[in-house]
């Protein structure tokens, strides 16, 4: 798995699924990296199209996606979403 950003969009992270894997482990992957990095995530909020988990990295928050395909990462800003990246490298 990768982690990327694409220009025009810094405030998300996206992933790359090189082992073609589905999304289900994709995202336990992304939570475990989180949660190993020191993050903490509050419950599943579902909704008719996304899972959304509310979390916080280090004083960073920000909210984990599942589309029930692929996992993204959303911050408020460039810089959030930079300190969250490194921990994906």
């Amino acid at each position: 798995m990768k982690a990327f950003q694409i220009s025009g969009d810094e405030n998300r992270i996206y992933f790359q699924n090189l082992l073609r894997r589905p999304g289900e482990d994709e995202l336990q992957e992304v939570i475990k990296i989180l949660i190993t990095a020191g993050g903490q995530l509050g419950e599943k909020n579902e909704a008719a199209d996304v899972d959304m988990y509310m979390g916080n990295l280090n004083g960073t928050e920000f909210r984990l996606l599942y589309t029930g395909e692929e996992a993204i990462i959303c911050t408020d800003s460039k810089e959030s979403a930079g300190e969250i990246l490194k921990i994906f490298e």
